[in-house]
């Protein structure tokens, strides 16, 4: 009960602030600012869940994504720089990509889709409805089917 004690209080004072919302408690206003902030950006990404939501149910199966920033890069420990469009970039800032999905709650499925040039493996990434995994892989499965599905690259055994 000490949580709820400490808990409740804050989040009245933010909806003060934030909404203009009075509940019936007493406020702690010093400690309101980050849960003001916290419940804004958490307003902000509703809007973009119902948004995504919308498209993903009526008017597409899945959005067909880039996985990564460029196609895959060869083994090398964490953070090791490689080369991409003539820049070096450290390898963990391949995956921004996935992150609005993650933020979302949508499920995604990274699947291969052919070698690069330099024989090294693409991979694209279909991003469905929220709870909607079952109808997604569903979609997974006709897509690797056209990409051709896993291909070993040249020269591993």
């Amino acid at each position: 009960m000490a949580v709820w004690d400490e808990y409740f209080p804050l989040v009245s004072a933010a909806a003060m602030e934030a909404m203009g919302v009075s509940l019936p408690v007493k406020a702690q206003p010093a400690a309101a600012n980050v849960l003001v902030a916290w419940i804004r950006v958490q307003a902000a990404r509703d809007s973009l869940v119902q948004a995504i939501d919308e498209i993903l149910t009526r008017r597409f199966d899945a959005f067909l994504c880039p996985a990564v920033i460029g196609n895959a890069f060869i083994h090398s420990p964490p953070r090791t720089p490689f080369e991409i469009d003539g820049n070096m970039v450290d390898s963990r800032f391949v995956d921004h990509y996935l992150f609005p999905f993650n933020l979302l709650g949508n499920p995604c499925v990274v699947l291969p889709a052919g070698l690069a040039q330099d024989g090294l493996p693409v991979g694209v990434q279909l991003v469905g409805a929220r709870y909607g995994d079952e109808a997604l892989l569903a979609v997974a499965r006709a897509v690797d089917k056209v990409a051709g599905g896993y291909r070993q690259p040249p020269g591993w055994d």
